[in-house]
C-alpha cells in the first residue's frame, strides 16, 4: 500500500484560472505571456513552500506526491503544446525537482483529456505516474500510450467512465477491464482504475463487475 500526499488546492494552471478567471488566464497566456509567467512563478512558489513544510515533516512516510493540473479537453489541449512548453513546463519542472529533492517520492500527475502531444515532455521533467489514461480522449488510446511510454511511465486509469461504465451492461464492463489488462498490464507499470473517477450515474452492478473482474484476472503474471 502506498501513502499518497494530495494537496487540497488545484495545480499551476488551475489555480491561475481560479485567480484570474479561466478565460482571462488563457487570454493572458497568449496576449501577455510575461504577466502569465510571473503569475505562474508565484503559484509555483506557493506550492514549493507547501511541499517543503509537508515533506520536511512527513517525507519519510510519503511514497507518492499527487498533483492535479488539467491540460486537456476531449479533443485537444487547452493551449498549444508550444505555449504549454513555454509557460507551464519550466514551472512544473521546477516544482518536481523541489519535491524530489526533499524526499524519495514518486511524482504522480493528474491531467484529464487529450494530452498526447506532451507525454514525452512529462517524462522528461520527472513525472513518474500519469492519471488518468482517458481512453475516449483524442490520441490517448491506451495501447498506443503503453507502446510509447510504458517503459518509463506508470499508467493509472483507462477504464472508460464516459461510455462503458455508465451506459454498458456488466458484461461490457468485464470486457473493458480484460481489454485494458491485456493492453496495459504486461510488464508491469499499470494501476487499474476508472478514468478518472466513478460517477453517480454508474449502476452498482457495473461497479461490482469492475471489482470482481479485477480481483479475478488482475494477478501477475498477466499475459
Amino acid at each position: 500500500m502506498a501513502v499518497v500526499l494530495h494537496p487540497l488546492a488545484g495545480g499551476l494552471v488551475e489555480m491561475a484560472g481560479s485567480l484570474r478567471g479561466h478565460q482571462n488566464f488563457y487570454y493572458d497566456m497568449g496576449a501577455d505571456p510575461q504577466y502569465a509567467g510571473v503569475l505562474l512563478d508565484r503559484i509555483t512558489d506557493f506550492f514549493e513552500a507547501f511541499y517543503r513544510g509537508a515533506l520536511t515533516a512527513a517525507g519519510e512516510l510519503i511514497d507518492v506526491v499527487f498533483f492535479g493540473d488539467d491540460y486537456g479537453t476531449q479533443s485537444g489541449m487547452f493551449v498549444s503544446p508550444r505555449m504549454w512548453r513555454a509557460l507551464v513546463k519550466p514551472r512544473l519542472r521546477r516544482l518536481i525537482r523541489t519535491i524530489k529533492g526533499l524526499a524519495g517520492v514518486r511524482f504522480m500527475l493528474h491531467s484529464c483529456g487529450a494530452i498526447a502531444p506532451i507525454l514525452e515532455d512529462l517524462v522528461e521533467i520527472g513525472v513518474d505516474m500519469l492519471n488518468p489514461v482517458q481512453p475516449s480522449a483524442c490520441g490517448m488510446e491506451p495501447a498506443e500510450v503503453k507502446r510509447r511510454l510504458g517503459q518509463c511511465l506508470v499508467l493509472h486509469g483507462a477504464i472508460d467512465q464516459q461510455g462503458v461504465l455508465p451506459h454498458g451492461a456488466p458484461a461490457d464492463v468485464v470486457r473493458e477491464v480484460r481489454a485494458r489488462m491485456r493492453e496495459l498490464a504486461p510488464g508491469g507499470g499499470y494501476v487499474l482504475a476508472v478514468s478518472p473517477n466513478i460517477q453517480a450515474d454508474v449502476l452498482p452492478e457495473n461497479i461490482l463487475a469492475l471489482y470482481d473482474t479485477a480481483q479475478e484476472a488482475g494477478k501477475y503474471p498477466i499475459q
